[in-house]
């Protein structure tokens, strides 16, 4: 990682506190994350959010969307509450810190198995 990415997420991860990333450190680590971007994943990205949209002006969609009415079921896919003890132990354990309203893991997990099906249309990947 550049130096420079890492003085700016270290600095975002020291500032944020319990307020977690917001507006400004979504879109900086979607910004770092987009110039990692293979050429072909580049091709994609841009393919699902359109010409001249970058990652960094909708990383923070799922926040936003949360608040509303409909996106409020999501709120416990936005984060994992890892009840390790770090530096001591790192460690996530889906069974013991995603709790039985998912978590940020479970939700990738199921997302990303309801793309790879044949069928993926958007309206079937929405949960309620």
């Amino acid at each position: 990682m550049h130096k420079s990415a890492f003085t700016a997420l270290a600095w975002l991860a020291a500032s944020s506190g319990a307020n977690a990333w917001g507006v400004l450190g979504h879109a900086t680590v979607a910004e770092i994350a987009s110039h990692y971007l293979t050429s072909q994943a580049k091709t994609y990205v841009s393919g699902l959010l359109g010409a001249g949209v970058s990652m960094a002006s909708v990383a923070s969609w799922a926040d936003e969307y949360r608040r509303t009415s409909v996106g409020r079921f999501s709120a416990p896919y936005h984060f994992i509450d890892a009840e390790d003890n770090p530096p001591t132990s790192c460690s996530v354990d889906t069974t013991r810190d995603c709790g039985a309203g998912g978590c940020v893991v479970s939700a990738i997990a199921n997302y990303v198995s309801r793309c790879s099906k044949q069928s993926k249309a958007p309206e079937s990947l929405h949960t309620t």
